[in-house]
């Protein structure tokens, strides 16, 4: 019984610090709309900073852009050292995704043909 009676005392209690929280003590709203007003300027500032840094210019590089000119030989040279055969299951496999779009479709429609067991 004693312990009912200390735990609705105790649940008083909380109940009455509670209420003391929702008390608002008097302020100086001044000096607080001055503080808001400088936070929210500064808030700007670094808003400005931000779209002024993310909106450079973005160098945009065309499809071809880091391509040079080359002599032949020097193609020659390459075709030799490269391993073609083993090269080819690869870009046969690639082409059945690459096929799909209009830059590769002709290039690979070649490739299959000449990969058919008739050829």
């Amino acid at each position: 019984m004693t312990s009912k009676y200390f735990s609705i005392i105790l649940l008083l209690s909380f109940l009455i610090s509670c209420g003391n929280l929702n008390i608002q003590d008097s302020c100086n709203c001044e000096s607080e709309k001055n503080a808001l007003s400088k936070m929210e300027a500064e808030l700007i500032e670094l808003r400005k900073d931000r779209t002024a840094k993310t909106k450079k210019p973005l160098k945009i590089f065309s499809e071809y852009s880091l391509l040079t000119k080359s002599k032949w030989v020097e193609i020659e040279d390459k075709l030799q050292k490269d391993q073609a055969r083993q090269a080819w299951a690869a870009w046969i496999h690639g082409c059945t995704k690459l096929i799909k779009k209009d830059n590769w479709k002709s290039s690979c429609e070649a490739a299959n043909k000449l990969s058919s067991p008739s050829n």
